[in-house]
């Protein structure tokens, strides 16, 4: 897998541990969007991503998934979304003041076909834990995810707990609070 190019619509078999698989999508360069299906064994067979609910779209470097990549799918074993990505997410404000994480606070934009975030309009200015904790639990960073072990812990959250939470957002909003376990 390490040396298989990956182009958008395809799909990924990601595996998180020897008894848990899931699958994943590119949906334009730089974006996967990842669904809410699991597999004990990675064998996947007449799966319509077209009706299977998506758990998050997150900006990733496919070189950087690659160690959780199993398989790239045919489309006769999973047949890929045709739905379009979601195109909004939070564009992290840098702060360097103070020290710490450099990232805090942020604005909910929209991304273009492209997936660009620079210059995008601003749908939302200015998110806070008090007036907007609902906004930051339900969109993602635009933060790029470069640790693909990191990632891996986000999904087996998700698939142990219910809990589908970004744990960046934690430093990003200081006193947002994960949500509750989804109903599954």
């Amino acid at each position: 897998m390490k040396k298989l190019p990956f182009n958008i619509g395809d799909v990924l078999s990601i595996k998180l541990r020897d008894d848990l698989y899931t699958l994943a999508q590119i949906s334009l360069p730089s974006y996967v969007t990842f669904f809410d299906i699991s597999s004990a064994d990675g064998k996947w067979k007449n799966v319509d991503l077209n009706n299977t609910a998506v758990l998050f779209c997150i900006i990733v470097a496919t070189t950087r998934i690659k160690p959780l990549v199993d398989a790239k799918l045919s489309s006769d074993a999973v047949r890929p979304s045709t739905k379009p990505m979601g195109r909004l997410f939070i564009n992290a404000g840098l702060n360097f003041a103070g020290g710490g994480h450099p990232f805090r606070g942020g604005n909910l934009i929209e991304v273009d076909e492209r997936g660009e975030t620079t210059q995008r309009p601003i749908i939302k200015r200015s998110l806070s834990v008090e007036n907007d904790a609902d906004v930051i639990r339900q969109y993602e960073l635009t933060n790029m995810w470069n640790d693909p072990e990191e990632l891996r812990r986000r999904l087996l959250r998700y698939f142990d707990t219910g809990i589908n939470w970004d744990p960046h957002k934690e430093k990003v909003f200081p006193g947002i609070t994960p949500p509750v376990a989804a109903v599954r």
